[in-house]
């Protein structure tokens, strides 16, 4: 290597330029000329000029199209890293609010059955209880015409001289087996009006009736008296305008069937 001089970067090509002819070796630290390193001092500096004007070139285009120079924020590669960023954001939220979702439906799934088996066992009691009233009062079962499934009865009850009814669900038809069956077309079996308050405003009434009754009752059988000529049967009672029967519970006896 016989120099070590910077070449002067403002001089021409044609100075540094060696004549080349076919392809060359790779140069080496032991191998390369002084000739070869202004050459390759020259093409550095050509880069450098050429990058320095490219970016005044965008430089002037920016502020063409802006009004201002200033220098490059974001590049492609970080809209590009924060597209990706949001997607995975975006998907990691879509999987947290479907397992929320899912773990929200199981509990609702879970709540609603239970409410249903509560209110079927409810409907069942009260299934029962219906059975018991229709073996006490005079009592007719039909066909349900305002329900549109297969199965459904009314339960027709007199009550206390006034009609009360109740829809009887399919599963619940084995208890009335000992209720007349009749078609919906029984006089027996014909709604008359009455509304769900006054059916069960009427059967409270009844059966404060029959509670003070039961204490008249009572106080009566406290006194000395001879004792009924028939046994007491738990049957539902009414009024008479004589007693039928020559007991002495007066004008209400326990063992007159309503």
């Amino acid at each position: 290597m016989t120099s070590t001089n910077t070449p002067d970067l403002n001089a021409s090509r044609e100075e540094f330029t060696p004549e080349v002819k076919g392809p060359q070796p790779r140069l080496t630290v032991d191998t390369i000329t002084s000739d070869q390193l202004d050459e390759l001092y020259y093409e550095l500096a050509e880069m450098r000029g050429s990058y320095e004007r490219a970016c005044q070139t965008i430089a002037a285009m920016h502020k063409a199209a802006v009004g201002e120079i200033r220098g490059p924020i974001r590049g492609v590669v970080e809209d590009v890293e924060d597209v990706r960023k949001r997607a995975e954001q975006a998907d990691a939220v879509t999987a947290e609010t479907k397992r929320l979702m899912e773990r929200r439906t199981t509990t609702l799934r879970e709540r609603a059955e239970r409410a249903e088996a509560e209110r079927d066992g409810a409907y069942r009691e009260r299934a029962h209880l219906l059975a018991l009233l229709a073996a006490l009062y005079p009592s007719v079962i039909a066909p349900a015409p305002d329900v549109d499934e297969d199965g459904w009865k009314i339960l027709y009850l007199r009550i206390g001289g006034k009609q009360a009814s109740w829809h009887i669900a399919p599963r619940d038809a084995e208890l009335y087996a000992h209720v007349e069956h009749v078609p919906a077309d029984d006089r027996r079996a014909q709604w008359d009006g009455h509304t769900t308050e006054q059916k069960y405003a009427h059967i409270g009434q009844y059966a404060a009736r029959l509670y003070a009754a039961a204490c008249g009752r009572v106080e009566t059988a406290l006194t000395p008296a001879p004792a009924p000529s028939t046994p007491l049967v738990d049957r539902p009672f009414r009024s008479h305008r004589t007693p039928g029967c020559a007991c002495t519970y007066g004008q209400r006896c326990p063992n007159c069937r309503d």
